[in-house]
């Protein structure tokens, strides 16, 4: 069993699939597969296993110059 998330992507974020759609990372199942970046090439994967969503907090900085 895997434990813990070494990898957080916010809802909304926008991902490619498989088939080249553009779908939010809420909405993508594991059958759908992902495009990705490795070894400084385009990589289509198969998703192997998906961290149920969980909850952190966010906080929002702000900084002098905007």
């Amino acid at each position: 069993m895997k434990s813990g998330n070494p990898y957080c992507v916010c809802k909304g974020t926008r991902v490619v699939t498989s088939a080249g759609e553009f779908k939010n990372i809420e909405d993508l199942c594991r059958h759908e597969g992902i495009v990705g970046y490795q070894n400084n090439q385009i990589a289509v994967e198969n998703i192997e296993y998906m961290f149920p969503p969980v909850f952190k907090e966010c906080v929002q900085i702000e900084t002098t110059k905007g």
